[in-house]
Order: C-alpha cells, then structure tokens, then sequence
C-alpha cells in the first residue's frame, strides 16, 4: 500500500539520519523502539500548518484530506501499527459537525479511562463552522469540556463559527430561534453558562495551550473583556489571532 511505501522511505531516512556510520540489522515492526515507530509516523504524516485547511468546499483531494486519508490508512496496515497509527491520527482534529463532539468526547474519554493515553497525542482542535441545535447545547458542552480535559498537552485551539448563523452565550439567550431545531454559535470559550460555571478557556487546558485563535464580534465590549479575563489565565500563550465574526444576512 501507499503507507506501508512511504513509511519504508521515512524509516530508512531516519536511519541514515541517526546512525549514518553504523551497519545496522534488519529491524521488524514486532522489535522496533515504540519511540521510533512514532517518529517515523510523525514525519511521514507531516504537513505543513499552512496546508492544513479543514474546509470541504476545495472537494475531496486537498492537503487536508489526502493527509487525513493517509493517516486513517496507517492504523490499518496491522496490528502493531494500530495503536501508534491512531496517535498520528488524533494529533490534528477538525470539529464541523455537532454529533462530531460527542462521538469524539466518548473516544478519548474511553481511552483515557484505560491504559492508553490518546487524549495527551492531541495537538490542535479547530471548531469550524460547527453550529450547536439549542435543544442538545448542554449535552454538547459537556462533552466540548469532557474533550479538552482529556487533552493535556493541547497545544493549539481554533474557533471559526459558522456564518449563517447567529454567535450567543447560552440558549438563554437564544430567542427568536426554534427550541428544537434553532442552532446558534456557542461562546462557551470565553463565557460561563448555567451548566458551567467557568468558560472552557479557564480550566487546565489554559496553561499548556500556546497558539489561539477566535473569531468573535468585535464590536461587542462585553466580549473583548471576556477575551481578556480567559488570557489572564494563559501563561503559555505565543500567538493570539482574534477576527470579527458577522452573520451573513
């Protein structure tokens, strides 16, 4: 499989790389270093940040995609490269879809309770145009929260929300939006709610956290505060990108 050939090509640069003056044996999947087989994982799958948009309106065969298709294709190839394949895997994660939060929230939670740590291989969260239905907010948030506490060593986190519709604080705020089937733009990152106490940003994530991006209505005073009082607890931060958001009308 393509995979299997790029990760025969890395292994045997980094070889080279590691121990150029050395003769070394023929090493199998079984015995290999657990430290190497990540790091071969990790360089085969790299792409640049910049190439690295989520969006599926450029159709199927962007960076993003083929990227993702590869990633999917190394935990598939047996079972010793399962468990490493599915870190590279998770160490990027794009949120679209509301369902997306929970089915990912169960995931990591499940394997966090376990042996395995696959919450500490998450780098990067982007929430992108992901709208949240009023009638399932609470639930959604619970697992946003579940998600980045299982993610300790989260190192980038991006909000992008969708421009069709509305940016709010809680469903308390949501009227004029039909209780079941209304959706909003949560702003539970920077806001506290009735079923948190704390906005997102404020827990431990905000210590290990360095690159952070949020589109928000900046005309809006009460937000810039907010925005300030959730950096305050950001001792990590290198790079701040904050953008207007707008509802298309």
């Amino acid at each position: 499989s393509r995979s299997l050939c790029v990760l025969a090509n890395v292994y045997q640069r980094l070889l080279q790389q590691l121990f150029p003056l050395v003769l070394l044996p023929q090493t199998s999947l079984d015995n290999m270093p657990p430290e190497l087989l990540d790091r071969i994982f990790r360089t085969a799958a790299h792409v640049p940040q910049h190439c690295l948009d989520p969006s599926i309106i450029a159709g199927p065969h962007t960076r993003w995609i083929e990227s993702l298709r590869f990633k999917k294709g190394l935990t598939l190839i047996c079972k010793v490269m399962h468990w490493p394949g599915m870190r590279v895997l998770y160490t990027d994660i794009a949120l679209r879809r509301m369902g997306q939060i929970s089915g990912l929230a169960d995931t990591l939670h499940s394997a966090h309770a376990g042996l395995d740590t696959l919450g500490r291989s998450v780098k990067s969260i982007m929430m992108d145009s992901c709208p949240v239905m009023v009638c399932c907010a609470e639930a959604v948030q619970r697992d946003l929260a579940r998600i980045l506490s299982c993610c300790t060593s989260l190192r980038s986190l991006t909000f992008l929300p969708h421009p069709n519709f509305p940016l709010l604080e809680s469903t308390q705020n949501s009227a004029g939006l039909h209780p079941q089937n209304g959706c909003y733009n949560p702003m539970w990152f920077i806001r506290s709610s009735s079923s948190a106490r704390e906005p997102l940003l404020a827990g431990s994530l905000s210590s290990s956290l360095r690159d952070l991006h949020l589109s928000l209505d900046m005309r809006d005073i009460s937000v810039l505060h907010s925005v300030h009082n959730v950096l305050q607890g950001m001792p990590s931060l290198s790079s701040l990108t904050l953008t207007h958001f707008g509802v298309k009308r």
